[in-house]
């Protein structure tokens, strides 16, 4: 994935019977890394982790409204 002159990329490997993940982000300057984009990734990883380790795992993502908001603007079904 490329936004500008950041890129991300994965690459996932088969490892002792299990997948394994490598993540690489770069393109960005050293001195002002990208920790917004780093702390979406790692949030993201880390619920597919807990999704496929956890056998009590539950959705973090819930469906909330609120009487004043119009129909539908935040259902995630």
């Amino acid at each position: 994935m490329a936004w500008d002159e950041m890129v991300s990329a994965w690459d996932l490997e088969g490892s002792d019977g299990k997948t394994r993940l490598t993540f690489v982000q770069s393109g960005f300057d050293p001195a002002n890394p990208p920790y917004g984009a780093w702390m979406g990734w790692l949030s993201g990883v880390a619920e597919l982790r807990r999704y496929h380790e956890l056998d009590n795992w539950t959705n973090v993502w819930k469906r909330v409204e609120w009487e004043s908001m119009p129909e539908g603007m935040l259902a995630l079904e």
